[in-house]
Formats: C-alpha cells, sequence, structure tokens
C-alpha cells in the first residue's frame, strides 16, 4: 500500500504486462523443465554418461545463437505479437515432436530435437520483454524488469518440480499398466522368459540362475519402458502449455513500431 511497494501489484491491471508475465511463467516452465528432463533421461534409463547428455543441450545452445540476432532485427520492423506467436508455434511443435522419443534412439536424434525446441524458445525472450514495457510508464521499468525475471525464475522452480512429480506418478502409473501383460501364464510372458534364459544358459548361466536373471531383465525393460512413457507424458504437457498460449499475444497492446524497452 505504500508509495513505493516491494512488489508494484498495480502493474497487474495492465492487461499486457499480465499476460507478458503470464507468458514469461510458461516459458520458464517449459525452459528449465526440458533442460532438467532430457540429461536426466539419458542418463537413468539410456545409460549415458552426464558428459554426453550434456552435450545434447549445447546444440540448443547453438540454436539460441544462430535465432537471436535475427529476433533482434524483426523486432523492429515486425510487430512482436506475430514473433511470439511465431516462438510459441514452434516450441509446440517441437514439444509434440519430441513425444517421438524412443529406447533406442541415438544421442544424435535428441540432440536435433533440442535443436528444434530451442529455435522456437529464442523467438520468445525478445518480444516478452518487449511487450512487459508496453504502456507502462517509465518510471516503473526497473518494476517491470524485476517481475519478469521473477516469472523466469518462478517458472523454472515450477517446471523442476512437475518433472520430478509427474515422473514418479506416472512412472508408477505406466508400470501398472504394462505389468498387467506380465502375468505368470501369459503366453508372450512365457515366450520372453523362455527365450532369455536359452541365451543366458548359452552365456554360462545355471538352468535355474538363468530363469531368474531372465525375469528379472525384463522387469527392468519394464521399468525403462514405464520411465519412458512418463517422459513423454511430461513433453506432451509443456506442448499443450505452448500451444494454450499461441491466441494471448493478439490479447496484447499492439507495440508500435516495433518499440521495444524504455
Amino acid at each position: 500500500r505504500g508509495r513505493k511497494p516491494v512488489i508494484e501489484l498495480r502493474l497487474y491491471r495492465s492487461r499486457t504486462f499480465a499476460l507478458s508475465f503470464l507468458m514469461m511463467f510458461i516459458l520458464g516452465i517449459a525452459l528449465y523443465g526440458t533442460t532438467i528432463l532430457i540429461p536426466q533421461m539419458l542418463q537413468t534409463i539410456m545409460g549415458y554418461t552426464a558428459t554426453n547428455a550434456g552435450k545434447t543441450l549445447s546444440l540448443g545452445g547453438i540454436a539460441t545463437l544462430i535465432c537471436m540476432p535475427i529476433v533482434g532485427v524483426l523486432i523492429a520492423r515486425v510487430d512482436a505479437r506475430y514473433l511470439l506467436a511465431f516462438g510459441f508455434s514452434i516450441t509446440s511443435i517441437a514439444l509434440f515432436h519430441m513425444t517421438t522419443i524412443h529406447l533406442t534412439m541415438s544421442l544424435g536424434y535428441t540432440a536435433w530435437l533440442r535443436f528444434f525446441q530451442a529455435t522456437g524458445l529464442a523467438f520468445l525472450f525478445i518480444p516478452i520483454q518487449t511487450l512487459s514495457y508496453v504502456g507502462v510508464p517509465m518510471e516503473r521499468n526497473n518494476d517491470v524488469s524485476g517481475l519478469t525475471n521473477l516469472a523466469r525464475n518462478m517458472g523454472g522452480s515450477v517446471g523442476t518440480a512437475i518433472v520430478s512429480t509427474m515422473l514418479a506418478r506416472q512412472s508408477q502409473r505406466h508400470q501398472t499398466y504394462l505389468g498387467a501383460h506380465i502375468l505368470g501364464g501369459a503366453a508372450p510372458y512365457m515366450r520372453a522368459t523362455t527365450q532369455m534364459g536359452h541365451q543366458l544358459v548359452a552365456g554360462g548361466f545355471s538352468l535355474a540362475g538363468a530363469n531368474s536373471a531372465a525375469m528379472l531383465r525384463l522387469y527392468e525393460q519394464l521399468q525403462r519402458q514405464a520411465a519412458m512413457l512418463s517422459y513423454i507424458d511430461i513433453i506432451q504437457f509443456f506442448a499443450i502449455a505452448a500451444l494454450c498460449m499461441i491466441p494471448l499475444p493478439f490479447v496484447m497492446r499492439k507495440s508500435h513500431g516495433g518499440a521495444a524497452m524504455h
């Protein structure tokens, strides 16, 4: 209620700023969420080292370096709202395409998926920052800057929490559904254990040990499949969130002449 409050809530009276805050929040969720999700997935269920898993993110950084100067030129010539809609469209399409991940994919395929996604993210940072200042008095610039950074950091925290929570819950759900098809008398289960048991016996296992090892390896495969399906669910959730953002830029005020921050 003071003249200079810690958080200037009156800025949210501006529809353009409120939507900019929301978009930066969603951007933080998608950016930080996938940044955590991809290396974790590659290391835990595909056996890559931390170094190789981290390399997949480097290609996304290259995409950002390429696209940021292009966005910087376009922001002075094109309405920032169109750039925002384009950025969220590319991000959503890239995330939906990322749901094609599977346990036999290569590291290069994952890196290109990240490159595609980062291309869309590059078209979001500058336009969101630009539109967040539209219609805001110049003396409120510091408040706008602080709140947009807060939105991104909050989104990153929420994105991290979503990945951790959904991964645990969805893995249990998918494991339950997949486990229902692994029954002692089921023909596919018997064929799989028999075939794997013969391979293990040929590799030097005893008959009893081979049967136990075969069942254990089948259960490990089930866990990996359940984990991969849960990662796909998380990515799909992020994709839908980005998709919902596409119409919102056109509710915001136009930035005349690509006017950027004060």
